[in-house]
């Protein structure tokens, strides 16, 4: 009779269970943990009794915030900047690994992959303070860029549509994100079956007709 369950997979492969534990520990501290303090949207929050302490409210937060006008806002926001990052970051990581995938010399690409691929390891704070040093005020890049062409400086913190083309134009997400996703982008088009292009070749298609 064949045995099975969880308990029962746990002392068959428990050394493969350990060498997860760290992952699994590290993921549910850091990713499941915090997330118990999503409570506080649906509570009456005190700073004298604290989050779980506080009096149950129900959805009395959610409707203050759409009665004051700007939860409409902060979901449209949420949504146009969610989709515009998914695809500016997916359109250019489709394109990185098309010319990384045509590349000629492996040693040149392993490189430029390697060097697309370290924005990823960068911390989002970090990425906070190029944005600062970029659009600051008074020390920003742009801003000294903009007093060396003779014209005046731009709060860009202030200016309402500013943003708009920050995140179009700089888009950090898409810069950070590419290297990575562009990886699921290169697997896909090297599991290409070669005969393909060979058929490609043979009917007279070019490079474009083949990516």
């Amino acid at each position: 009779m064949k045995k099975y369950g969880f308990f029962y997979e746990l002392k068959k492969n428990k050394a493969l269970f350990l060498m997860a534990a760290p992952s699994i520990l590290l993921t549910f501290f850091l990713s499941y943990l915090p997330m118990s303090g999503l409570v506080l949207a649906f509570k009456n929050y005190r700073y004298d009794k604290g989050i779980f302490g506080s009096d149950w409210n129900g959805f009395d937060n959610f409707a203050y915030l759409f009665q004051s006008g700007a939860g409409w806002t902060i979901t449209r926001n949420t949504i146009l900047y969610n989709l515009l990052n998914l695809i500016t970051s997916q359109l250019l990581a489709v394109i990185v690994a098309i010319v990384i995938s045509e590349m000629i010399g492996k040693l040149y690409k392993r490189v430029v992959q390697s060097v697309i691929f370290l924005p990823y390891f960068i911390s989002w704070v970090i990425v906070g303070v190029f944005a600062f040093n970029l659009f600051n005020y008074e020390t920003g890049a742009v801003n000294n860029l903009l007093h060396m062409l003779g014209m005046e400086p731009m709060n860009f913190y202030t200016a309402e549509n500013a943003w708009w083309w920050v995140i179009i134009i700089c888009c950090f997400n898409m810069w950070k994100w590419t290297g990575y996703n562009s990886i699921i982008y290169i697997a896909a088009i090297t599991s290409i079956d070669a005969e393909c292009y060979e058929a490609a070749d043979i009917d007279g298609a070019n490079i474009f007709q083949k990516i």
